[in-house]
């Protein structure tokens, strides 16, 4: 919190203490062993980013990330990927692990040989994702692995194990050094069909985008003339594993419920460059007032102040604060919206 500053008044200091007496309280031990690493920071955002990729070679934004399975497009579970080609002629997928940009990069080249791009950050959700999308692609036969293996996962590290060792009875990946590469949305199934049909190739460590396109377009002179492991064409198989339900959403909901806890007014100081966040009560009484440059700062102070009681207005908060800070950094002008 040390992008926050507490203000209320002419004085903040024994309101400051209070408030971290309540915080203190509420502070629960925990452990980590990726200790926050960047992808498990970006999970905590909302990945706003654009639709699924066509088929005939163009290339467009990454997909959102979501455990949600697609039943009316390939591939079928949505993630951070491009969308190079399909067809019998491209049979290389590669992921470039924790290096999102050189994925971009490798989506805008002339790649004629290879099918699909993107990142891979963690060993468990992430890899379980990149297996689904290549099994029901069944003329993808290689998987490249190229960049930087994220430290805290090692997802690559445990890709190669995957395919060298597959997975104990407990679905974790044999020999992965990773801290928790347990494929608990896999079958065993799933498992034994990635290992016969892909090939994983390790050029982990490797960012040079010509290097890389001179690999596939050899990878795929070599794979190109073994027989497919599926006989159903180029229409692609259903995983045999869905990961989770999904749920439309209506567009219209109910009236919200009125937190008892109180309001929030969000307004932004661009003299100073930060946001603040005054708290009333239902008789419009200022309460408190807090003072930060970034939305996760005082979303995490609202909450260990337990100024927030519903998880709807826990939610309505992070998505205003998170406008407010976005505006605040772009210069765009901000009107809260209503609850």
């Amino acid at each position: 919190m040390a992008d926050l500053e507490l203000v209320l008044g002419q004085r903040p200091s024994p309101l400051l203490a209070d408030a971290s007496k309540i915080w203190r309280q509420q502070i629960v031990p925990a452990q980590y062993e990726c200790l926050g690493c960047d992808p498990c920071f970006a999970a905590l955002a909302s990945n706003a980013l654009s639709g699924l990729a066509p088929l005939n070679g163009t290339t467009v934004s990454p997909q959102t990330s979501t455990p949600a399975p697609r039943s009316d497009s390939w591939p079928p579970i949505l993630g951070d990927y491009y969308v190079v080609g399909r067809g019998s002629d491209r049979p290389v997928a590669l992921s470039t692990l924790g290096s999102p940009d050189l994925a971009l990069g490798i989506s805008t080249a002339r790649a004629e040989r290879l099918c699909i791009v993107g990142k891979t950050e963690t060993e468990n959700v992430g890899v379980e994702k990149l297996v689904l999308n290549l099994l029901a692609t069944p003329e993808v036969r290689v998987l490249l692995l190229a960049g930087t293996d994220t430290a805290g996962h090692r997802p690559g590290e445990t890709l190669l194990a995957l395919a060298r060792s597959g997975v104990d009875g407990n679905m974790r990946v044999i020999g992965s050094r990773a801290p928790r590469p347990v494929l608990k949305n896999l079958s065993p199934s799933d498992v034994d069909r990635f290992r016969k049909q892909v090939r994983v190739v390790d050029m982990v460590g490797c960012d040079d985008q010509d290097s890389l396109l001179r690999r596939v377009e050899g990878l795929a002179r070599e794979v190109v003339s073994e027989p497919a492991i599926c006989k159903c064409g180029a229409g692609g198989c259903a995983p045999a594993t869905r990961l989770g339900e999904v749920l439309d959403v209506p567009d219209t909901i109910p009236e919200p419920i009125l937190d008892g806890a109180g309001y929030f007014v969000i307004l932004l100081d661009r003299g100073r460059g930060a946001i603040w966040v005054e708290h009333y009560d239902y008789e419009n009484r200022l309460l408190h007032t807090l003072r930060g440059t970034t939305a996760k700062g005082l979303c995490q102070a609202l909450l260990q102040a337990g100024w927030v009681s519903r998880m709807d207005h826990a939610a309505y908060m992070g998505r205003e604060l998170a406008r407010a800070e976005s505006a605040l950094r772009s210069g765009e002008p901000f009107f809260q919206d209503g609850a």
